[in-house]
């Protein structure tokens, strides 16, 4: 069974929803709130990672939008704006409160980019923060390998595969494997 999602990135409540509505008329099955890009060009408009900055905006967005929709919400984040501003956990907390659909954690702080290490202890921290919310996990998932590792070092409940899949278009199958 396939899912029809679309993703988008905003920061304001009102764009955002109208956003949402179009998507959601279009037939889409789930809308995934982007507040994990590190991009400048987003950035620079407050939106992507910029939004780890203010987790009750991503915790006000998020629930405007589930309170407003048919469908399911989900949001991806990274684990917080640089390595003194980790707020992942408050944001699990505010996207479960929301009644999200679940949280993809991208291992890295914005400042990181697409470099250094992956923080599998915060995606474990918040999926023992989580409840009931699923949490998945995304960052360095570059085959089956480095998929069990991602399983197994975050008790996540699920993966997100990212820029891996541009290369290896193949690589959910070999996952599935």
């Amino acid at each position: 069974h396939s899912l029809n999602a679309a993703q988008i990135f905003g920061n304001c409540v009102k764009k955002t929803k109208e956003a949402a509505y179009l998507i959601e008329d279009l037939g889409f099955d789930l809308i995934d709130l982007n507040c994990g890009c590190p991009v400048k060009k987003v950035v620079n408009t407050g939106c992507g990672s910029a939004l780890l900055l203010y987790p009750e905006k991503i915790g006000e967005i998020i629930y405007e939008l589930i309170s407003a929709l048919k469908i399911p919400v989900s949001l991806k984040i990274r684990i917080g704006w640089d390595a003194d501003q980790i707020s992942a956990y408050k944001i699990v907390k505010l996207a479960e409160e929301a009644g999200a659909a679940f949280i993809t954690i991208h291992g890295r702080t914005r400042n990181q980019f697409y470099s250094g290490d992956v923080d599998h202890a915060v995606i474990k921290e918040c999926k023992k923060t989580a409840k009931s919310l699923p949490v998945f996990a995304n960052g360095d998932v570059i085959d089956g390998p480095t998929a069990e590792k991602m399983f197994e070092k975050t008790s996540c409940d699920g993966i997100m595969i990212g820029r891996a899949a541009l290369e290896k278009p193949w690589i959910a199958e070999e996952i599935r494997h």
